[in-house]
């Protein structure tokens, strides 16, 4: 598995275990600090919180390397219920507000958040998770009844719309910056790849000319001693002239010998796989 491809991997386990651990902690949290007698249809939505937080745990702990698209269905998935958890939850808040100046939608604010924090791969459903939290706090809004309106502050959405468009920052910051790091993990692996490309040329020229000198000066000798031998000298010649085009493709590469180790085994290398 290359460098890139196990950062790809490590961000999609990190994407899932996060939502699990968060699921879990944050509708533990939601009940425990929530006002009033906790509720059949809240508990019932926390519930379906945990349940999601079980469906990201179960794909985190999969053995085989989950993609960009399937983490992020999976993500998406989990986060479903949590809508309705806070939905429900500033339902019963604001049902449960007496004469007292009440803020709505800070469950909102920390799970925008944390969408941008885990950040799912896949950038359009990124986006359409982030803002989903602002417009289901728009239509909640518009529905609370006139006696909540009235204890409510003015421009209630603007902290909810401030956190998503940060969220929205936040999380384009960190796509960008897996995107970087996946791309010097290419990088890295492209000039040890050309390193190991050199060291094979090298290692082919060295073996082409180690026995090419010694083949042309037996020739030269045997034309010499033996002219009755020129014409198995020649064929001779002839297989070293395959031996110097050899070199010359080689040469043609433009491969600098001084970038190459000073020594090598030539057979060893050209063994090596990888």
């Amino acid at each position: 598995m290359t460098k890139a491809a196990r950062i790809l991997r490590s961000h999609n386990h990190n994407l899932l275990l996060g939502q699990a651990t968060l699921n879990f902690l944050g509708a533990a949290i939601g009940l425990l600090l929530s006002k009033g007698a906790i509720d059949f249809p809240v508990l019932m939505a926390a519930m379906l919180v945990v349940l999601g937080g079980l469906l990201s745990w179960g794909e985190s702990r999969s053995r085989e390397t989950v993609s960009d698209s399937r983490a992020s269905a999976c993500f998406v998935l989990g986060l479903l219920p949590v809508y309705l958890f806070v939905w429900m939850l500033q339902a019963r808040d604001g049902a449960a507000v007496y004469g007292t100046l009440w803020t709505p939608f800070r469950h909102h604010e920390l799970s925008v958040l944390t969408v941008a924090l885990l950040a799912p791969p896949v950038i359009w459903m990124g986006v359409a998770c982030i803002l989903c939290f602002p417009l289901l706090a728009y239509i909640q809004l518009q529905q609370f009844p006139l006696e909540v309106l009235a204890h409510i502050e003015s421009r209630p959405l603007v902290p909810i719309v401030a956190f998503s468009l940060f969220a929205l920052g936040l999380y384009l910051f960190r796509m960008r910056w897996r995107k970087i790091a996946c791309s010097a993990a290419e990088r890295e692996a492209e000039v040890r790849l050309m390193k190991r490309f050199t060291n094979s040329i090298l290692a082919i020229k060295d073996l082409a000319n180690s026995p090419l000198q010694a083949i042309l000066l037996d020739v030269d000798l045997l034309q010499k001693k033996h002219p009755d031998c020129a014409e198995v000298a020649g064929r001779i010649g002839k297989s070293a002239e395959k031996l110097r085009d050899l070199n010359k493709v080689l040469n043609a590469y433009r491969i600098d010998p001084t970038k190459g180790p000073l020594s090598m085994d030539s057979r060893a290398e050209l063994r090596k796989k990888g």
